[in-house]
Parts: structure tokens; sequence; C-alpha cells
């Protein structure tokens, strides 16, 4: 599980607005804690 320090830092390098909306909305609920971690990596282990 990633820490909300390393989400935050992935976020940095996200350009799409709402993405970085919905992780970080995510990342505030604890359910959805574990997507923010999830969508804040790097795209290729997404899918």
């Amino acid at each position: 599980m990633k820490t909300k320090s390393k989400i935050e830092k992935q976020l940095q390098r996200k350009t799409n607005s709402i993405l970085v909306e919905t992780i970080i909305a995510c990342k505030k609920n604890k359910a959805w804690f574990k997507v923010a971690g999830i969508l804040s990596g790097p795209r290729k282990n997404r899918t």
C-alpha cells in the first residue's frame, strides 16, 4: 500500500486536471485510498 506522501509525489507529474481531482478526492476517503494509489501510478500499471 502506498503512503499519502508517495501518492502526492506521483500526483505532481499528472497533467490531466480531472484525474488529479479524482485522486485527491480518493486519497481523502479511506475506502477509496487503494484506488488513489492505483490511479496515481504509471499508466502501464493501470491495465
